[in-house]
């Protein structure tokens, strides 16, 4: 499902393997960007070439699992700044409104949808936000930590392609500006 996401925003990809990660930080490092998608654990090793990638300077976005992280996802997603603190199914229509300059962008999401309630370490940044249906912020939705993004939803598992299409190319963008318009980008995830 998530690989829909990225193919309907145009996205050229290559898949990761855990032996890919158990290999070191040298496999990631011909990549501009990895996207962790429904992470929730990941080996010592993982950890470890993720943790070396991103200080390497590499770019990483991480998208939520629909469960709690084990003890090395934990560690992932603190890349990010955030700590997931729980799940959340939506009990009404909310939206994730992302307030960028010079368009803002609002994306509906259906009821049920599964969302992550996150805590922000200090130097986290909040992108983007889910408002309820009467208008009142709800969560975060988009946090950004130095290279890294945390994405509080399961895209191509919950919300619809379109929307979650464009989230994804703005988060890509907002990481690596250009990436989602160059021919030949290579993005991996693991």
């Amino acid at each position: 499902q998530f690989r829909h996401a990225l193919e309907n925003a145009n996205v050229r990809f290559d898949e990761l393997s855990d032996a890919d990660l158990a290999a070191g930080g040298s496999k990631l490092s011909t990549y501009k960007l990895v996207i962790m998608p429904l992470s929730v654990d990941l080996t010592t090793e993982g950890v470890s070439a993720i943790t070396e990638f991103v200080r390497g300077g590499g770019k990483l976005v991480i998208t939520d699992a629909n469960g709690m992280p084990q003890p090395n996802g934990i560690a992932i997603d603190g890349l990010a700044g955030v700590s997931v603190t729980k799940q959340n199914n939506l009990s009404d229509k909310q939206k994730v409104e992302w307030p960028r300059t010079p368009f803002a962008v609002s994306e509906e999401f259906a009821i049920g949808t599964v969302r992550s309630d996150v805590t922000l370490s200090e130097g986290a940044q909040q992108l983007a936000k889910w408002m309820d249906s009467t208008g009142r912020e709800a969560a975060p939705a988009i946090v950004r930590k130095g290279g890294c993004l945390f994405i509080t939803w399961a895209p191509g598992l919950q919300g619809e392609i379109t929307a979650n299409s464009n989230l994804i190319s703005l988060a890509l963008e907002e990481l690596v500006p250009g990436i989602t318009q160059t021919a030949a980008v290579q993005i991996s995830y693991a």
